[in-house]
């Protein structure tokens, strides 16, 4: 599903990739529901396809704060 945040992000999964829309540049972390960090990149500002990601649910932080759980498939 797509999920809107106040700030203008958005973060939403498609056909097994993960995208990020940001107004402004962010660090994303993805974080497995096991706690560890399976991804951690610098984004700019603008869409972001993030792909490599196995099926699973995950913890998307982005360094603006915004905290979204995410499920790839």
């Amino acid at each position: 599903g797509i999920e809107g945040v106040e700030s203008g992000t958005k973060i939403w999964t498609a056909n097994g990739s993960l995208f990020i829309r940001t107004s402004a540049p962010q660090q994303v972390q993805v974080i497995s529901l096991a706690g560890s960090t399976v991804l951690y990149r610098n984004i700019p500002a603008g869409d972001t396809r993030l792909e490599g990601l196995t099926a699973g649910v995950y913890i998307v932080r982005l360094s603006e704060k915004t905290v979204r759980k995410i499920v790839i498939r």
